[in-house]
């Protein structure tokens, strides 16, 4: 049962990706203006390690994998991980630009993961790098947010990946 709900985000996932490619030429430029927020990056992925942390030492037996990405990722290799590039490239625009305007946004933002099927346990530490988003795109526009978020997006694709095959 779980394999035909992977494959079915996946879907979605492609779906996605297919309707939005022709926004590539102007996500591309909307991270060239939001280059600045590559420097955000510590501050998110600071999040994710020390909720990480916190699960080791509270509840080691928690699930913090099992995103459906990752799931392909094993299955299908870099190609797979080409591919979450891409989604993030085209998505994490919307993402700031929709979710960002109120805390109860950004929690909706954070359940949302679910469909992606993130485990509950990190919805938590999503949210709290929601916020982070949500005071960087109030503080520094929306394009500097979409590229902190992409830019995680990367790292974390990153991680998975080393995770996964080292």
């Amino acid at each position: 049962m779980w394999e035909a709900i992977y494959w079915l985000v996946l879907l979605l996932f492609v779906v996605s990706m297919v309707t939005e490619l022709r926004n590539l030429k102007e996500r591309l430029k909307d991270l060239v203006r939001g280059i600045k927020g590559v420097l955000f990056v510590p501050v998110t992925m600071s999040i994710v390690f020390a909720y990480a942390a916190f699960l080791v030492c509270i509840a080691p037996q928690a699930v913090v994998g099992g995103h459906v990405l990752t799931y392909f990722g094993r299955r299908f290799g870099v190609p797979m991980i080409v591919f979450a590039a891409i989604v993030c490239l085209l998505l994490n625009y919307y993402e700031e630009k929709y979710f960002r305007d109120s805390v109860l946004d950004v929690v909706a933002w954070a359940a949302l993961h679910l469909l992606a099927l993130v485990p509950p346990t990190l919805i938590p530490a999503i949210f709290f790098m929601g916020l982070v988003f949500k005071k960087i795109k109030e503080t520094y526009g929306l394009e500097t947010a979409y590229a902190a978020h992409f830019f995680h997006n990367v790292c974390i694709l990153g991680l998975l990946t080393y995770l996964t095959y080292f």
